[in-house]
Formats: structure tokens, sequence, C-alpha cells
């Protein structure tokens, strides 16, 4: 993930799409990534955001809502010019995600807008769980975040 976000070619790819002068091969280069990305490691979607707009996705349509989860990260990420995670949340489809977040640096160090590569939770939290290795009397797992002072069970 970082190293595809720290790549000379997606910053300027990505800095040429998200200033709308990119090439229609610059396009289908940058999408031919993404989609080997999704396959190959397996994601639910693969996003570019930029300027608070998605860009593209491989899974929804470009220009599409950021979930608030999704949203605080790509910020956090913006701002430290690191890769962050998202939280656990429920998208409109109903599925919960994660957001694994890269910001894109271009070779002159400005932020040229950030991947989001998009993993639900039925793919590895869910599994994770069932095959748990150690015994316990009731064999619960809890899910929990903190909310301010409260503590939220995403569903």
């Amino acid at each position: 993930m970082s190293i595809a976000a720290r790549s000379p070619y997606f910053g300027r790819a990505a800095a040429r799409i998200s200033e709308h002068v990119a090439t229609p091969a610059e396009w289908a280069d940058m999408l031919e990534r993404m989609r080997l990305e999704q396959v190959y490691d397996g994601y639910a979607d693969v996003l570019l955001v930029a300027k608070g707009r998605v860009l593209f996705s491989l899974s929804l349509n470009a220009g599409g809502a950021l979930d608030a989860a999704s949203a605080q990260a790509i910020d956090e990420a913006a701002l430290s010019r690191t890769a962050h995670l998202s939280d656990l949340y429920c998208a409109s489809d109903g599925k919960i995600y994660i957001d694994a977040i890269a910001p894109i640096i271009t070779g002159e160090g400005k932020l040229a807008g950030t991947l989001v590569f998009r993993v639900g939770a039925d793919a590895f939290l869910y599994p994770l769980i069932r095959a748990w290795p150690s015994t316990s009397k009731s064999a619960e797992t809890l899910v929990v975040r903190r909310d301010g002072d409260r503590v939220l069970f995403p569903q």
C-alpha cells in the first residue's frame, strides 16, 4: 500500500488526474494498476480521492460520498502524510469495512491525493474471530470502539 503511494508514477498520475489534465492513457494505466491491487490483494474497493472528492472507485461511481470514518482517516493521512487505518464502519450497502489510507506525495513533496484500500470485515476480521486460537469458557469475542465517553458495538 505505502509503496504504491510513494511511487513517482502514482504521484505524477494522481496529480494530473486531480487537475483534470490526465490523458486517456494515464487514466487507463492508473485504473489497471488499481484493478491489479484489488485482485491480488483482495480489496473490496480501491479509490483515488483528492480534494475531498472520489475521483474514481473500482466498485462505486466516482464522485460518490465518503463515509465519515473514511473521510476522517483521509484527513489524518493527508495532514500527517503517513498511512492510516479508518475505524470499522457500516457502509450504505450494510457491510462492515475498514479502509487503509495512503497519501500520494509527488516528487515535489505536494499531496496529490490519497489511495483508499477498502477491506470488508467478512474477508479478514470475521474469519480471524472464528479461528481465534485461544480457549475461553464463553468463546465470546466482542468488537467495540470508543466514541467519546460511549462504547459502540458495531453490528
